[in-house]
C-alpha cells in the first residue's frame, strides 16, 4: 500500500507487546521499499526514530532507515546510485541460464534492500509474450517512445517487477526469434525461446571445421548473432538516453553489462562519437560481468577488411583507432 495506508497501521499497533512491535517494524520496512509513495509522511516517520515516540530500538532503527531512504539515501546512509543493467535475459521474463536468475533478482535487491535506483534494459524477445501470459500480475506498458537505430525502428515497453522497472526494446528484425536462420545455404530451425540462436552458431562452426585456415575455426558466432549483440549494445544506450530526455530515467552512475553480448558497451561509451562525451553518460562507470566464460562471442570484424568483416565493424559505429587502441590494446581480440 501507499504511505497513508501503512502509517494508518501504526495507529492499530501502538503497544509494547511482541506482535505490536513486529507490526511497526514491518510497516517501516515496507515504507523503505515504497519510499516514493511515503514522501509526504517523512515527518511522521522521523518521529518514530525518536525514543520519546518509539520504545523499541529495533523499530527506531528501521524507522531511521526508512526516513533516510525517503530522503534519497541508501540503507547505509550513503547517496543513492542510479544503476542500469544491460542484459539479454532476466527471470521470469526470459530465462536460458543463470544470468536470468541474477538479473531477475539482484536489481530488486539493490532497489528494495539497499536503497538504490535500479532499472534493467533488455530486448523484447518474442518469447517474453509467453511469460507475460503466464504471469498476469506483470503488466506490459508502452512507454510511447520510438527511435531509429541502424535503420531499424525500436520501440520501448516496460514491466515493473517488485519496484524495479524492466525496459523492453522491441525490434522484430533482431529480437523476434522464431523460424529459421540461413547458415551458408543451410536452413537451421530456431526455437522460439532460443534467444542466443545456439543452433545457428553450432551449424556455422561446423561449416569451418574443414577449413585450411586455422583461424577460421575460432570465428564460431553466426553473423546474425554478432549483429544482434552489436545492435542491442547500441540500442540499449540510445534507449537510456531517450528515457532520460523524457525524465523516465536519471543519468546513470553505473551501467552493468553481462557476457560477450554487451561487452561492446564500455568501448562505445569511451570511443563512439554517438555516446562518448554525451552529457547523459558523463561520469558513468561500467561494470562488465562474465556469467559463462565458455561462450566468448568470437567473430571477425575489422575496419581494414572487406565484405562481412567490414560490414560488422561499421555496425559498431566505432572509429578505426578503437580497433587497435593505444599500445595495441583496442577491441581487437588477440586470442580466445
Amino acid at each position: 500500500g501507499g504511505g497513508e495506508d501503512l502509517m494508518g497501521l501504526l495507529l492499530e499497533y501502538p503497544g509494547r507487546g511482541e506482535l505490536h512491535e513486529d507490526m511497526r517494524y514491518l510497516v517501516f520496512k515496507r515504507l523503505a521499499k515504497h519510499r516514493e509513495k511515503a514522501a509526504g509522511k517523512l515527518a511522521e516517520v522521523l518521529a518514530y526514530a525518536d525514543p520519546v515516540k518509539e520504545p523499541s530500538p529495533r523499530v527506531r532503527g528501521e524507522a531511521a532507515v526508512a526516513a533516510g531512504m525517503i530522503q534519497g539515501k541508501t540503507v547505509q546512509g550513503n547517496d543513492r546510485l542510479n544503476i542500469t543493467f544491460l542484459t539479454y535475459e532476466a527471470a521470469p521474463l526470459i530465462k536460458k541460464g543463470g544470468l536470468a536468475d541474477v538479473v531477475g533478482t539482484l536489481p530488486r535487491v539493490l532497489t528494495n534492500k539497499r536503497g538504490h535506483d535500479v532499472s534493467v534494459v533488455m530486448p523484447y524477445w518474442s518469447a517474453i509474450d509467453d511469460a507475460l501470459a503466464k504471469n498476469p500480475h506483470l503488466q506490459l506498458k508502452d512507454e510511447g517512445i520510438e527511435f531509429e537505430m541502424l535503420g531499424e525502428k525500436v520501440r520501448i515497453y516496460s514491466v515493473t517487477m517488485d519496484g524495479t522497472t524492466m525496459y523492453l526494446l522491441r525490434c522484430d528484425k533482431y529480437f523476434k526469434v522464431e523460424g529459421a536462420v540461413d547458415v551458408e545455404g543451410e536452413s537451421v530451425a530456431i526455437d522460439r525461446g532460443d534467444i542466443y540462436r545456439a543452433k545457428a552458431d553450432i551449424a556455422y562452426t561446423k561449416h569451418f571445421e574443414d577449413s585450411p585456415e586455422e583461424d577460421n575455426k575460432k570465428y564460431n558466432t553466426h553473423p546474425l548473432n554478432a549483429e544482434t549483440a552489436i545492435f542491442f549494445s547500441r540500442a540499449g544506450l540510445a534507449a537510456m538516453e531517450e528515457l532520460g530526455k523524457r525524465g523516465a530515467m536519471k543519468k546513470p552512475d553505473s551501467i552493468i553489462t553481462a557476457d560477450w553480448q554487451t561487452g561492446l558497451v564500455p568501448a562505445l561509451l569511451k570511443k563512439s562519437p554517438d555516446y562518448a562525451g554525451k552529457e547523459f553518460f558523463r561520469g558513468t562507470s561500467t561494470i562488465h560481468t562474465i556469467h559463462n566464460l565458455a561462450f566468448k562471442g568470437m567473430f571477425s570484424a575489422s575496419p581494414r577488411s572487406e565484405g562481412e568483416e567490414l560490414r560488422l565493424w561499421k555496425m559498431t559505429g566505432l572509429p578505426e583507432d578503437a580497433y587497435w587502441g593505444e599500445k595495441l590494446m583496442g577491441v581487437e581480440a588477440w586470442s580466445d
